[in-house]
């Protein structure tokens, strides 16, 4: 009994140290200081960052950078507007079975009638992949703060992945993106996530969607 807790001791120390040690294969981190470069100034930490994001990129539309406050703007003026952003993410060339994505981002909006959408584009056909997410937005400490998380995984790893998202403004309503962390792992199966930490179809800001489709 004794060497049977010594050893159920020891296993759950090591997954501790385990976890605390872990570092993502794919970490991208934009605070938009510094938006230089096809990915806007990105700070890329993750183990495998250097081998895989010569052709990434963040494009998007319908938003400007303001240097004053550091921030990705849109503002829906007197008659309504939108952007978007669009990331291009590759992945590893040895297959994994299955891709784990998580995206938090801080924002600043005052959305009532405007709301967010979004796609998912994969090469080949949906038929090949199975697919589940889910999503969270929260209130932040400060006036018009908003946190938005959201997990994605993807049977089997793609070769690459981008995410479209649109914002979609009512006249006079602003949307700002402060700050957008991305990390990725290529796993050998998926890892559950309580339904209390992820809500799905939170309604704080309008309807957000996230719709397949794929491309070649």
């Amino acid at each position: 009994m004794r060497k049977f807790l010594a050893f159920l001791t020891l296993l759950l120390a090591l997954c501790f140290i385990s976890s605390a040690a872990w570092a993502h294969q794919r970490d991208i981190y934009w605070d938009f200081s510094d938006i230089s470069g096809s990915m806007l100034g990105a700070v890329y930490s993750g183990t495998e960052d250097e081998t895989l994001k010569d052709d990434d990129c963040l494009e998007y539309g319908g938003m400007t950078w303001s240097e004053e406050t550091g921030m990705m703007v849109a503002e829906g003026g007197s008659e309504g507007s939108g952007g978007y952003a669009l990331i291009h993410l590759n992945n590893f060339p040895e297959p994994n079975p299955v891709k784990h994505v998580r995206i938090q981002a801080t924002m600043f909006t005052n959305m009532v009638q405007g709301g967010i959408d979004g796609e998912l584009f994969l090469p080949g056909d949906y038929l090949d992949y199975e697919i589940n997410y889910g999503y969270e937005f929260t209130p932040g400490d400060e006036p018009y703060e908003v946190l938005f998380s959201m997990w994605l995984d993807i049977l089997p790893n793609p070769e690459w992945e981008e995410l479209y998202v649109e914002f979609v403004l009512a006249p006079y309503e602003f949307i700002a993106l402060d700050d957008l962390h991305i990390t990725t792992d290529c796993v050998g199966a998926a890892v559950p996530i309580p339904g209390a930490v992820w809500l799905l179809g939170s309604g704080l800001i309008g309807l957000v969607g996230l719709r397949r489709k794929f491309k070649s």
